[in-house]
């Protein structure tokens, strides 16, 4: 496969370079510079060097000018972290001594005591009285120094701002890297022997295209180790490093396909893709059941807060002492001075730890799932009905910190996906279409008991069937099974971890295009042209002007999920969820009482004209045109299948891997590499192993950064 040379070249032409680079590489010998009794010898022994400066404590200095227009020589400032290269070199006709620095100042060396201080004003060639000369400037790559011509005796580069020159003394870093300094000298501009001429006339000299010398490759132990590091998280051991063949450039293949295949190498592509799905719901803990059904503790008793008024009058526990029931088994309340009735406790062992006995008190604790009065408990209305609790065990209950455990459960049935994925070394379209989910003791009591109360966010209309569920224990934190789902699911796309992380259509569709296809929806840095007020009145994004810049795009993208409940995990069946639904468009039209299946996912309110059509209608059918209701019936998969056709899925999972391991982003020069990888990943049937085998044995990944 065809690798760029250098992880920053940019294409340079020869012919652009010639001039400049041949007059530095035979120009490079012994001379005495004088400058106003200051002198700075070039050696035939000296070097130049690109240097990364230090913290402080190096004693390399910045001389820069403290403001715009200053013009004395600005206070010495300590270098930190900027990057300065240094060029000390002779030409035949003239001397150079060339100094550029980033950040609009002039740089020196290390600084020096006394006589020998590197900055010094420039003075013309001759007497030591003559005046100091302001000169023509040869145009500079540098945003605050300039070439200056001297007369006959050569060239200084002077700072702009304050017309003084800086000469460099000798100092041992420039006996190092000589060629990174010609490299850096073909980036800088190009230096002709007839450089006065053009100083004195005014004229300048356009800078050749960057062309860096390459990098070292790394040698086989230092490849090892980088490798290891990427694919496993750890450095080799001395075994690994011993096993090493005589002779070898790279880490063996071999090494390379059996880290692949182990446990630590599934770690790592869980962490990747982590880090693009953002799967963390730390901030949904609370939202996947109602306040009503949460069951707090106060002075060792444990009720449900907001359902305490009802029956006690006021937001109160119950009495410190033992339940008692009449004949036909009531509960028995007791009224306080303070007006207020309660109950006494009941022993129970909750779900979340059933080995410990905690009191509750009698009205929360009531075990039937079906009440008297026909109620289940364990759904939405239940708590009107006074003879509902928390059912057995406190199973319709959120207590004792389940709602955290339950998110951080979703969020790991995730990583599990991915973790199977990657140990099985299946295709990596698998990841994204595959009809499974894997559930562990939380999850499962979460979708048999709980769902059916929703908070803000839901999980139905059940996207799991519940009976398929396994027999898991709120407990089984770390066993987890795999569930077989039907076929309208498509892998992590649908999961729950990710619906509930990206929680409308558009941000899933968002998401998608950024992680998977790499299409930011990015306004230009021009701005969008709007019409008017007259733009805010179309409601239909994909024509209102501004808007329709990214959502001409982004609302049939949105449609693959329409299918999937916006704030949640659920999934509208077409049988119960057709296009549109009688009974919601009659609630629309005439008022009456709307069925919470209406309001949450069906156009019940028309605040504009244009509107009016699609009461009635599934909201993600609402201007939809007839071309990309597909999207909305096939879902997901469609949008995968169709970025697998078009070569857009293989393209952008290629570039964003070889991102991900350079530690990177890829130059154009690296654009046809990227798309060689991209061939071979498409044609290797989506393997993901030999995608990243390939970039690791890449030279761009063996060059030293």
């Amino acid at each position: 496969m065809a690798q760029p040379s250098n992880i920053r070249r940019r294409k340079c032409q020869q012919s652009e370079i010639t001039p400049g680079c041949g007059a530095l590489l035979t120009a490079f010998r012994a001379r005495t510079v004088q400058h106003n009794g200051r002198f700075a010898r070039a050696a035939s022994n000296y070097r130049a060097e690109m240097v990364t400066a230090g913290p402080p404590s190096s004693k390399k200095m910045l001389f820069c000018n403290s403001k715009p227009g200053d013009r004395g020589r600005g206070q010495q400032v300590p270098l930190r972290r900027r990057v300065c290269a240094r060029v000390l070199f002779h030409l035949d006709t003239s001397q150079a001594l060339r100094d550029g620095a980033d950040d609009g100042c002039a740089a020196a060396s290390e600084p020096r005591p006394s006589r020998s201080r590197d900055a010094v004003r420039w003075r013309a060639p001759g007497s030591g009285a003559t005046p100091r000369r302001r000169l023509q400037a040869i145009a500079s790559p540098f945003p605050a120094a300039a070439l200056f011509a001297g007369g006959q005796r050569g060239l200084a580069l002077v700072d702009n701002r304050a017309g003084e020159a800086i000469a460099v003394t000798s100092n041992p870093i420039f006996q190092r890297r000589v060629a990174i300094a010609i490299g850096f000298a073909c980036a800088a501009w190009s230096i002709r022997s007839t450089t006065p001429a053009f100083a004195d006339s005014g004229q300048s000299i356009a800078a050749p295209a960057f062309c860096p010398v390459d990098p070292p490759l790394l040698d086989a132990s230092a490849h090892l180790r980088a490798a290891s590091l990427d694919l496993r998280g750890t450095p080799p051991d001395v075994a690994e490093y011993d096993a090493l063949p005589a002779g070898a450039k790279t880490a063996p293949e071999a090494t390379l396909d059996a880290w692949l295949k182990s446990p630590a190498w599934a770690q790592q592509a869980v962490r990747r893709h982590r880090d693009l799905l953002w799967n963390s719901l730390a901030n949904s803990g609370g939202r996947l059941m109602p306040p009503s059904s949460s069951i707090g503790t106060t002075y060792g008793l444990y009720y449900r807060s907001l359902a305490a008024p009802n029956v006690r009058g006021a937001n109160t526990p119950c009495l410190d002492e033992p339940a008692t029931y009449t004949a036909n088994g009531d509960i028995v309340f007791k009224t306080q001075a303070d007006g207020t009735k309660k109950e006494g406790y009941v022993l129970v062992n909750p779900y979340w730890a059933p080995t410990t006995t905690v009191k509750v008190c009698a009205y929360d604790a009531q075990d039937d799932e079906i009440s008297p009065n026909g109620t289940y408990c364990g759904a939405s209305g239940a708590l009107a009905d006074l003879a509902c609790g928390c059912g057995p065990s406190l199973r319709f209950c959120m207590g004792g910190g389940a709602g955290a455990v339950l998110v951080d459960s979703l969020a790991a049935s995730l990583d599990r996906q991915v973790q199977m994925w990657a140990e099985q070394g299946r295709p990596y379209t698998d990841l994204l279409t595959e009809k499974v989910l894997w559930v562990n003791g939380p999850i499962v009591h979460y979708l048999k008991y709980q769902a059916k109360t929703p908070g803000q966010l839901r999980l139905i209309p059940y996207a799991v069937n519940p009976t398929k569920l396994p027999d898991l224990a709120w407990t089984a934190k770390d066993s987890w099974a795999p569930v077989l789902l039907a076929d309208d699911h498509a892998g992590i796309l649908t999961h729950p971890a990710f619906l509930l992380r990206f929680q409308t259509q558009r941000a899933r569709a968002n998401r998608f295009f950024n992680v998977f296809l790499c299409q930011p929806f990015q306004a230009p840095d021009t701005g969008i042209p709007v019409d008017g007020i007259s733009a805010v009145q179309e409601p239909d994004l994909q024509k209102r002007s501004g808007c329709k810049y990214c959502h001409v795009l982004l609302e049939p993208a949105s449609g693959y999920w329409g299918r999937w409940t916006p704030y949640g995990g659920g999934f509208l069946d077409p049988a119960t969820f057709p296009p549109q639904r009688d009974d919601c468009l009659t609630c629309a039209l005439t008022g009456a009482g709307c069925s919470t299946e209406c309001k949450l996912f069906y156009l019940t309110k028309a605040y504009a004209p244009p509107e009016k059509p699609w009461l009635g209608w599934l909201i993600s059918y609402n201007y939809a045109q007839p071309q990309h209701l597909k999207n909305i019936d096939q879902g997901p998969t469609l949008l995968v299948k169709t970025a697998m056709a078009d070569n857009r899925l293989p393209r952008c999972v290629a570039r964003s891997t070889a991102e991900w391991l350079l530690g990177r982003q890829l130059v154009p020069d690296e654009a046809q590499w990227a798309d060689e990888l991209a061939v071979q990943f498409a044609t290797s049937n989506y393997d993901y192993r030999k995608l990243v085998k390939a970039v690791v044995l890449s030279d761009p990944y063996r060059r030293a950064p």
